[in-house]
């Protein structure tokens, strides 16, 4: 049982998260959600290092979904293999969840995901705003 990649209060400026076994293959019958909550003020920024989930056409086998703190969908769900890794992602609020399952067949290495705490970007109406 690994342990979870944020203590209580919030996980600190940056990390890794994987798929539980990363680099061995994950476990079947998994439904795991991992969440990575940074200081109130501040946004995530993930980005993949590793990316190998069971291939279906609806990615209805093995599938990564991630998830804003409002629950908006910041990537949906997804697998394939790391020949194509998914795009970097940056969350709108200071929390992102990662959820992940599998089925009874097929497991893979799974993923990694490097995150980071960053200050969100100024929107162009409060740069004008501030002038």
């Amino acid at each position: 049982m690994s342990s979870p990649p944020c203590p209580a209060d919030c996980c600190g400026r940056e990390g890794v998260v994987t798929s539980p076994n990363y680099p061995n293959n994950y476990p079947n019958y998994l439904e795991k959600t991992e969440k990575i909550e940074v200081e109130q003020g501040l946004i995530v920024s993930l980005e993949f290092t590793a990316f190998d989930i069971e291939f279906g056409n609806t990615c209805q086998y093995d599938h990564l979904t991630i998830t804003d703190g409002d629950g908006t969908t910041l990537m949906e769900k997804s697998c394939g293999s790391s020949s194509s890794l998914p795009d970097a992602i940056t969350s709108t609020s200071n929390i992102v969840k990662l959820i992940f399952s599998t089925d009874s067949s097929f497991a893979m290495t799974g993923w990694s995901v490097s995150w980071s705490a960053v200050a969100p970007a100024r929107s162009r109406e409060a740069e004008i705003a501030a002038t």
